[in-house]
């Protein structure tokens, strides 16, 4: 299960008493409202710098997929499976996914119409993670000799494997074919890692703790790092690492340890949510950190938001999210929401200290 289909459970509980919600692009000030399929429960919502978006949304059958070209939704199914879901879409249009099928769990790869199936000779089931333009793909499979990380290369496949660790996980790669992931260290704990040119190295935010968690969520061609370690007195803590350079990303005034990252684009600008303090601690409200100032990324009148990815289209880069419109009636009292903010924080910081090993054979896709 990943962060964002935690935390869109937000959005599910509420979802129902909405006037309005559905996917927003923002760029360069302006706001536009989408539409979208599903009401709330989006997860793995990804665009490129065409503007293309895919994402995942929940429905009676199970977990139903989209792709959102030139103001037109269509839908991305893997042919004869029983579910499938999208993990990520490239500049040249190319979707990642899984799927599941009475032989077990796949990635697969949609490119100029044409459905195939990622998974390394020997495994059983897979999982694909990541992809970058020149169609690196980086996944995680099973075999008899257990689970693995890989990286495939135009149908080549390699090993990820940190020196040393009982078991790799492999998250992200950039356009350069840097990779960052995670592995389990010699203390037990989940550090993470950047494998560049042959060499692996640890990453290492101040705070973090080898027993603790660290994790990487993305990273962009200039080798920009963001990602997540769990505080030795508890807590989830965003940080971004320049060039080995840690600086703590949280948006002023807060909930304490509610700043979520979910992306950077090549020019460092990094969106991600967050809880407010006060009165105001309704649910969660979209970010945009870029040049060291914070704003709030919200369509007018949104009472909720949540910004998943954003592109590299220059000054006119697009941040694409989720946004919710609730009377004042039908909101809930801020202690309760507060409450289950707190809960669903708890949940994700659950999720995250299981580390590799918490990457499972179903994939997280919802069988049909």
């Amino acid at each position: 299960m990943s962060v964002m289909v935690i935390v869109s459970l937000f959005f599910l509980v509420n979802a129902s008493s909405a006037e309005a919600d559905g996917l927003f692009l923002y760029s360069g000030g302006t706001y536009s409202t989408i539409g979208g399929p599903g009401a709330g429960g989006l997860s793995d919502v990804a665009i490129n710098n065409a503007g293309q978006i895919v994402g995942n949304y929940p429905s009676a059958s199970g977990t139903q997929s989209f792709l959102y070209s030139g103001g037109i939704y269509s839908t991305i199914s893997f042919p004869g499976a029983t579910s499938s879901g999208v993990a990520g879409i490239n500049d040249a249009g190319q979707i990642l996914g899984e799927y599941s099928s009475v032989l077990g769990n796949y990635g697969f790869l949609y490119s100029g119409g044409i459905y195939s199936t990622i998974s390394p000779p020997g495994a059983t089931d897979s999982y694909v993670g990541a992809i970058n333009n020149a169609g690196q793909i980086l996944g995680i499979a099973w075999s008899a000799s257990g689970q693995y990380a890989f990286l495939d290369s135009g149908g080549t496949y390699s090993t990820i494997s940190f020196p040393g660790a009982t078991q790799t996980a492999a998250d992200a790669i950039n356009n350069a074919g840097q990779i960052v992931g995670t592995y389990t260290n010699a203390s037990g704990g989940i550090s993470a890692f950047l494998y560049s040119g042959g060499t692996y190295s640890t990453i290492s935010p101040p705070g973090a703790t080898t027993a603790g968690y660290t994790k990487p969520v993305a990273i962009n061609d200039a080798g920009q790092i963001v990602g997540y370690y769990s505080g030795a007195a508890g807590g989830l803590y965003y940080f971004l690492d320049s060039g080995g350079t840690y600086s703590t990303i949280s948006f002023p005034g807060a909930l304490s340890s509610s700043t979520t990252i979910l992306a950077i684009n090549n020019t460092g600008q990094i969106v991600g949510d967050y809880y407010a303090e006060g009165p105001q601690a309704f649910g969660p409200q979209a970010f945009l950190y870029s040049g060291g100032t914070y704003s709030t990324i919200s369509p007018p009148g949104a009472t909720y938001s949540w910004a998943y990815d954003i592109n590299n289209a220059g000054s006119s880069s697009q941040i694409v999210g989720y946004y919710a419109v609730y009377s004042p009636s039908s909101v809930p009292e801020p202690a309760t929401v507060v409450f289950l903010s707190v809960g669903l924080l708890g949940l994700v910081g659950f999720w995250k200290k299981l580390g590799p090993q918490s990457i499972t054979k179903d994939n997280g896709v919802t069988s049909g």
